[in-house]
């Protein structure tokens, strides 16, 4: 059993998804300049969001000691997880 898991590593996973979602919207009419003044905003007001990205991100010091200590089970788990984001 190791020590520390993958929940960093879910986090990061569901912050990336959530700025690609963002991006994919953003990118109906073509990406600018716009877009990322449109990020900046989006950050700025909308607590949740931001709040989420915190999350995602705010542990991205422990990913290397979860990469690391990665077992078999975790990285099926975590594949798994991933895949569940595309049904």
């Amino acid at each position: 059993m190791n020590d520390h898991g993958i929940k960093e590593l879910k986090e990061l996973v569901d912050g990336c998804e959530l700025l690609f979602v963002f991006i994919l919207q953003q990118a109906a009419d073509g990406l600018d300049f716009s877009d990322g003044a449109a990020l900046i905003a989006k950050i700025m007001t909308d607590e949740v969001f931001r709040e989420k990205l915190v999350e995602a991100f705010g542990g991205i010091g422990e990913l290397k000691d979860e990469v690391i200590d990665l077992d078999f089970s975790e990285g099926i788990e975590l594949v798994q997880y991933v895949l569940e984001k595309f049904k």
